[in-house]
């Protein structure tokens, strides 16, 4: 079985196309690639640098629906970078007659309606694990309070993205289990520095994956979160550098 080996360095400031004006979503023109049908293309992601310049709050798990007394509404959180002590000021500030307070011996939210009437934290909320609440497991729908006072029910977790999944528009049968029918992940790349550093990736493993493709012409790169959302890099650039192996089996 011979092969032969190229790489290709891909920075988003290069791309052709930037969708959505959102740099974790590129699609980058190529000189055409094509080999014989006996032959297999595999892919790697050698080297990445990735800057954490997306918010742990972001339009994936911003929202919150909550009633007063029986009366729904909602609140879309500001996007951005929060502790515990200023969510819970942002939210005492833009809930109606709430105080929040926080316990660092329990790691939980305590939420208290100052006009002393009931309220309720719907599960159609996209930000319950951030306050402390599971999402999708409670059969009345929602969370309600009990003497005008609800508190968390787990504990409150603001690391909201662990790993990147890095996404092309290749069949890789490679797939995050949040979305299993998109099966084009190259590799994951977990998040070991704090916001505003620089996530850096390097395949010591020297993993990669049968792209199942005779033709390559454009590749799409997408970065998303663990559950498969595309980041949001705020205008910040990153590179990624793939191999291509061209295994011949004859």
């Amino acid at each position: 079985m011979a092969f032969e080996s190229f790489q290709v360095h891909l920075c988003s400031s290069d791309a052709d196309i930037i969708n959505n004006n959102n740099t974790a979503d590129c699609v980058f023109n190529m000189p055409i690639i094509e080999i014989d049908s006996q032959n297999h293309i595999y892919l790697s992601v050698v080297h990445a640098t990735i800057p954490y310049t997306f918010y742990q709050i972001n339009s994936s798990n911003n929202y919150l629906v909550y009633s007063y007394n029986g009366i729904k509404n909602d609140l879309t959180i500001t996007e951005g970078n929060y502790n515990v002590y200023n969510l819970a000021t942002y939210l005492q500030t833009n809930l109606p007659n709430t105080t929040v307070s926080y316990s660092s011996i329990t790691n939980a939210f305590t939420f208290t309606c100052t006009s002393n009437v009931n309220f309720a934290f719907y599960l159609e909320s996209t930000c319950l694990p951030l306050l402390g609440f599971a999402s999708g497991s409670n059969p009345l729908s929602f969370y309600a309070s009990s003497n005008y006072i609800l508190t968390s029910t787990q504990a409150v977790n603001l690391i909201t993205t662990n790993c990147l999944c890095i996404y092309s528009n290749l069949k890789t049968y490679s797939f995050n289990k949040s979305k299993v029918n998109d099966q084009s992940v190259l590799c994951s790349i977990p998040i070991n520095v704090a916001p505003c550093g620089m996530i850096i990736h390097s395949n010591h493993d020297n993993y990669k994956c049968n792209t199942f493709t005779n033709v390559i012409s454009q590749i799409e790169i997408k970065i998303c979160d663990q559950e498969g959302n595309i980041i949001n890099l705020n205008g910040s650039n990153w590179t990624i550098t793939l191999q291509f192996d061209i295994l011949n089996y004859t």
